[in-house]
């Protein structure tokens, strides 16, 4: 477990072989009932408390939403759904970032949003008659627009709109503004250290009313997490933006089309809306996406299941791994070299640790982040002689890794400084 000053503290828990950690796995702690569908009727807050429980208000509810809704008025100049998708989530996300950086704990994001969505609807009746309803009204619609349908609040009915007077009757385009949808165009990138992906999507609102493509930034060194977030008018330009937030390592990477579930298993295994996993460090593209890469992400799930290869189910990544997938060639590797081979169990341990919770995809894969995050895991074993030769073992392993991967010299030397770095080790001391 560890946590950043003023954030809320995250259980970080990776199995290690043979004993050495408890197996526990942080990505199956906290999940919420997201996927179930709220009836329109009632509330957006209403139907969150019947699928969540009761549980404790958190203090930085009231500020932030006031903030929200007096915010509002900026929604209105949207000259699309595009616009007032964007300004929305950007309107969100600077609440929900204020929140992770001072509120420390209990963050409840899909409650908050539920609140939000709540107070905003009682602004609406509040202000019928007047010339204020607009903000209110376009709030209402840009929530509906990121969120997830478990999420998504119930919009003023029809007779709402038809009571308006003719000149103030709120532009055709609002109601498809919650109506985007995966076009079924879907491009995959992966840099050449292999553990870092960029999932490009098209999206497309109704009736013409304009499209868009998505790029999202996924990170499998460690845990699988989105780095980044952008919303652009073309692959080209996600292409570049990809490139200039990954760097050299990406400089040659092409989009592939993806004709296959499993070339995006980097997303079956990412999560973006997962509390239990909040870091601290997030990018603001990732967290004013929080509601937005959740919602496109499912609609990404359902073009796949239309086109006939819907995306698995997310694998147990700690269970029933054969290590010998990696330790055999790694030995085949040593004796071809001539070097007797070294302690069996530090490399049991080690490649242990390197394949549990991470994609089978990227077991071979290598890069300074894989490196300085199995350390991190490793400085936390038990201390003993296991643990020391599999350190010292490491620019080995990953130099070996680097070889097969025929990487360019340049990263190739970048993995093995990575793994040259002394290491402080935290773990309790064997007697």
């Amino acid at each position: 477990m560890y946590s950043l000053p003023g954030v809320v503290t995250v259980l970080r828990m990776s199995p290690v072989s043979k004993g050495r950690k408890p197996k526990k796995s942080a990505r199956s702690a906290g999940r919420r009932a997201r996927s179930q569908p709220v009836v329109q009727a009632e509330s957006a807050f209403a139907s969150l408390q019947r699928l969540l429980g009761s549980k404790e208000r958190p203090g930085w509810f009231d500020d932030s939403i006031r903030r929200t809704i007096d915010g509002a008025p900026v929604l209105v100049d949207a000259a699309g759904p595009r616009e007032l998708e964007q300004l929305t989530a950007e309107l969100v996300g600077t609440q929900l970032y204020r929140a992770i950086h001072d509120a420390g704990k209990g963050l409840w994001f899909d409650r908050w949003l539920a609140e939000l969505a709540d107070a905003c609807r009682r602004r609406l009746e509040e202000s019928v008659g007047g010339d204020d309803w607009r903000p209110f009204f376009w709030l209402l619609h840009g929530i509906a627009a990121i969120a997830p349908p478990a999420l998504v609040p119930a919009l003023p009915s029809r007779g709402f709109v038809k009571s308006l007077p003719a000149d103030s009757e709120p532009p055709r385009w609002l109601s498809d503004a919650t109506r985007i949808a995966a076009t079924g165009e879907i491009w995959r990138m992966r840099d050449r250290y292999g553990t870092r992906y960029a999932v490009i999507a098209g999206f497309r609102y109704p009736r013409g009313n304009g499209e868009y493509v998505l790029q999202l930034d996924i990170d499998t060194s460690g845990f699988v997490t989105l780095e980044g977030v952008q919303v652009v008018d073309d692959v080209a330009q996600a292409e570049a933006s990809w490139r200039d937030a990954v760097g050299d390592s990406a400089a040659q990477a092409q989009p592939e089309p993806v004709t296959a579930a499993d070339q995006l298993l980097c997303l079956v295994h990412l999560d973006p809306a997962d509390e239990a996993c909040i870091r601290g460090d997030e990018s603001r593209s990732v967290i004013d996406n929080w509601f937005r890469a959740d919602r496109l992400i499912r609609e990404l799930r359902e073009v796949m299941r239309k086109r006939r290869m819907p995306l698995p189910a997310a694998a147990n990544l700690y269970r029933d791994i054969d290590i010998t997938v990696m330790t055999h060639p790694f030995a085949e590797w040593r004796a071809a070299a001539g070097v007797v081979e070294p302690n069996s169990e530090a490399v049991d341990a080690l490649a242990a640790e390197w394949m549990e919770g991470t994609t089978p995809e990227t077991w071979f894969s290598v890069s300074p982040r894989r490196v300085e995050f199995q350390l991190g895991l490793i400085g936390d074993w038990v201390v003993d002689e296991i643990t020391t030769e599999a350190l010292a073992l490491m620019p080995t392993w990953v130099r070996w890794l680097g070889e097969r991967a025929d990487l360019p010299a340049d990263l190739q030397e970048r993995v093995i400084t990575a793994a040259s770095t002394p290491v402080a080790l935290s773990g309790v001391h064997d007697r």
